[in-house]
This record gives C-alpha cells, structure tokens and sequence, in this order.
C-alpha cells in the first residue's frame, strides 16, 4: 500500500512539473534558473516574469538600409533566422553556408516568406572544417565586394554539435586539417575569418559569436593551448556518454573558447579607441531543424531522447533563438556592451572560466599558430575591376567559387594598406599579382558521415546538446550545423 503511495505521488509530481503551467506560474523555473547560470533562459519557462531585455517590435522599428551584414552556417537554425530577420529591415545579408545548395534553398525560402524582404541577399560557401575553404571564401569576397560592401555586422555562428562516435575516447578530427572538429569548426575557422575580414569590416561593426550554454562544461584545463593537450585524450571523456561524454566536453570546450575570444578580441581593440563591438550569446533551447535530428539520432540514449523530446515541446520557438544575437548586434550601441556573454532573451551571464585573461591570451595566441599558414594579407581589387551591385534591384547570388567574376577580369591591385593584426604580427608573404580569378571549391557531397552540421553553421546551426546545455549551434554540412541552431 504504501510503495502504491509513494509510486502515485511521484506520478503527480512529475505531472505537475513536466505537463502543466502550474511551476511556470508560480515563478519555479525562473527562480531556479536565477541559482543556476547555465539555465537562464534555456526555455521561457526559466524567462516567465522577466522582462524581455529586447523585443521583437524593438528588431523591427530599425532600418538597415545600406549595411551589410554576414552570417556563417546560415542556412537552417539560428543562422537562417539570423539572415532573414536582418533581410526584413533592409540589411544586405551575405549567407555563408557549406552546401551550395542548401544556401539557394534557404534563400528562396527568406524570400517567400509572408514579410517582405527589403534587403539584398548574396550566398557563397565556406566549410569550417577547412582553414583553406574558409581563406578561398575571404578571397571571394574581397575581390568581388572588398570596394563597395564593408562588413557591419558580422556573425560566426556556424558550428557542430556532435559526431558519430558517441563513445570514442579521443576527439574527432577534421579530414582536411587534422584538428579537433569541434575545435576547428565552431571557433577557430572563425578566428581565422576575423583576422582575413577585418580591414574590411566597418569602423563600428558589431561581431556576433553563437556559443552556448555547454560553455560551462569542459575539460578540468577548460580550453586547450597546445596541440598535445588539444588531441592528447587525457582525460576521461567516454566512460557510459552522458553529460560528461567526450561529445559534450568537447562541444564546451569549442563554445567556452569563443566567449574567452570575444573578450581578448575586446581588450586587443581598446574600447577606448574603436568603436568595434564583439559579444557571444546562447539561443536557449530552440525547436531547430538540427534539434529535432538530435532528438532522433541513435547518439543518444531512449531515456535521452524522449527527455528531448518533452523539452521541444517547452522550447524557445523560431525565430525566437535569434533575437538575442540580433540584440547585441542591432540594439547595443547606446549601451555599449562589448566582450560579454548573453541568454535568452538578452540576460547577461557570466562564465567565471571566461573571465582568466591568461587563459584568454594563450587560447588566442594557439588560434594564430594554428592557422599562420593562410594569413597572408588579402589583396583588395582596383575600384576600375570591382564590379558594384548597387544598382541591382534583384536579389543575387554570389559564387563562392568566383562563377560570377568575368574569365577575362584584369589582375587585381595591392592593396595600399592592410590593417596588422591584433598581435602586431603580420604575415610577410606577399600573393602573386596575376591572380585574376578566386576558386572557391564547393563540395557536393553530403557532410562527412561522422558529424552533423548546421549550416548556420554550415549546414550549420547548433544542434542542441542534451542536458541544459546548448547543443544546436548550426554546423556545417555535416550537418551543417554551423551554428545555425541553437545548442542547449
């Protein structure tokens, strides 16, 4: 009788917390989440009474018309709603994405969406999980844009939440580079991004990156700063999966890396003396493409996947995921926020491993180490040569693969000044002048088997990971998950 008791109000419980309003209400989650930091704003059931820090009539009141903004992984997830929000307030938006493809469909979608689109829309690709795809991308694009499209808003979004073995004591890598996938796809193509794109972004742009809650869960050195400790497999990573499988330190690792990014990035510009803005955010758990594969995906366990399952139905809603990067993108001039991390729905949080600026400094320093070999300075093409879509009234596509430039282009010019990087180091290798032509090579092939990406990150928005943290961020075509999708 008694065992009869306790199983019917366990049930009750779990009825009450798991299939009613009722916890909501009365402010349980929120109250929670205000003792937990990775919960906050995971769900709106952990924002219920707490004022919106931005809203959504606040996005739409803005008009950017005449700025350019880039979103890596954006065609599904976080990135897709990234790109057709910014579309709809007149921005010239440029989707980076790792299946061409997936890029035109996603495109076509924005454009027939009921709200019309008042800004350009350029696709061209770029897989993360090639340093050299994503040189071939910078190319492109400043030798068809560098004179007339400076970079206002700039979002690395792209990313990769899991890989196939689940189990594997030591970490996925990369086919073309050899590194640490996640590492590599969803923070250090990006650093490498910054450091090509940056004499070509505006005097007071604003650079976005997804990360995520999983940010709080990494390895005991919390984010490698040598090679050995990076593919060492050092620690126990594997041991019966869960939240502390090889996948999740992993996927937190890649994620804490990017808000540790934004603040050396922060400290480097000088607040002082550039008006240039970087600052990383959490979707939540949002109902993403990438989620719901998750939620089916055999990488996780029946228990997992039905507790996933129950979650979506609790989740942040598209394009809700997005608004908070749009927040420190569009809404944070008059307040000056730079070199900090947000949730849902523009709540700061504070990662106390983020804030150790050695750590900061030597993550950076292996990020240049790590991809010096393409950091040579990209040559800006005469005004003369540069074609200029600023009379066209259609939409277009641009070719990462450089389709669109004429076979007969004349060589373009060197530049007259390319901007050092942050650590005064500059590569001194010149690049022939009778380049004439940038091929960026385009995969038709489906994403590697072993790993799923967003193309809000590549295929590449987040996937979310099980457990509170975020494991959408959209990727890259394998399934491109490039952070596109929000990451729990």
């Amino acid at each position: 009788m008694l065992v009869a008791v306790v199983v019917a109000l366990i049930a009750a419980v779990v009825g009450i917390f798991g299939y009613t309003s009722i916890p909501t209400e009365l402010g349980l989650y929120s109250a929670l989440a205000s003792f937990h930091p990775p919960s906050v704003g995971l769900t709106p059931a952990l924002t219920y009474g707490i004022p919106w820090g931005f809203t959504w009539d606040e996005f739409y009141q803005q008009n950017l018309t005449g700025q350019t903004a880039m979103v890596t992984g954006a065609n599904s997830g976080i990135g897709l709603d990234l790109a057709s929000s910014l579309a709809k307030v007149g921005a010239d938006v440029v989707m980076l994405c790792r299946n061409p493809q997936k890029c035109h469909d996603a495109k076509s979608k924005i454009l027939q969406e009921e709200t019309p689109i008042k800004g350009n829309i350029i696709t061209m690709t770029m897989d993360t999980a090639s340093l050299a795809s994503v040189r071939a991308l910078a190319e492109a694009y400043i030798s068809e844009h560098g004179n007339d499209k400076r970079i206002d808003f700039l979002f690395l979004n792209a990313g990769v939440a899991s890989s196939t073995d689940r189990y594997n004591k030591c970490p996925t890598k990369t086919e073309a580079d050899q590194l640490d996938y996640h590492f590599q796809v969803n923070y250090l193509s990006h650093h490498l991004l910054y450091h090509l794109l940056k004499p070509f972004l505006s005097e007071d742009a604003k650079i976005v990156q997804t990360s995520s809650a999983s940010s709080f869960v990494s390895f005991t050195y919390k984010v490698a700063t040598d090679l050995e400790t990076l593919h060492g497999c050092s620690e126990p990573q594997f041991e019966g999966g869960g939240s502390n499988s090889a996948l999740n330190l992993a996927y937190g690792q890649s994620k804490l890396a990017q808000i540790l990014w934004v603040k050396k990035l922060t400290r480097l510009l000088e607040p002082e003396q550039s008006k240039i803005r970087a600052n990383a955010f959490h979707p939540g758990l949002t109902h993403t493409p990438g989620v719901g594969r998750m939620a089916d995906s055999d990488q996780l366990a029946g228990w997992e996947q039905v507790m996933l399952k129950h979650m979506l139905q609790k989740a942040w809603q598209s394009p809700d995921g997005a608004l908070t990067g749009l927040y420190l993108a569009t809404g944070t001039s008059k307040n000056d926020i730079r070199g900090r991390y947000f949730h849902p729905q523009s709540q700061e949080v504070v990662n106390p491993m983020a804030l150790d600026e050695k750590l900061q400094d030597d993550v950076w320093a292996f990020s240049d180490e790590l991809v010096k070999a393409y950091m040579t300075p990209i040559q800006v093409p005469s005004q003369s040569t540069t074609s200029s879509d600023a009379d066209d009234d259609e939409t277009t596509d641009g070719g990462g693969n450089g389709s669109d430039q004429a076979a007969d282009q004349p060589p373009v010019e060197q530049a007259a000044e390319i901007i050092e990087n942050e650590e005064s180091e500059t590569t001194e290798e010149a690049i022939p002048e009778d380049v004439t032509e940038v091929k960026v090579p385009i995969e038709d092939a489906e994403p590697d088997a072993g790993v799923e990406i967003e193309e809000e990150a590549q295929d590449a928005d987040a996937e979310p990971e099980v457990g509170g943290e975020e494991s959408s961020e959209e990727a890259g075509d394998v399934t491109t998950k490039q952070e596109g999708e929000p990451m729990l």
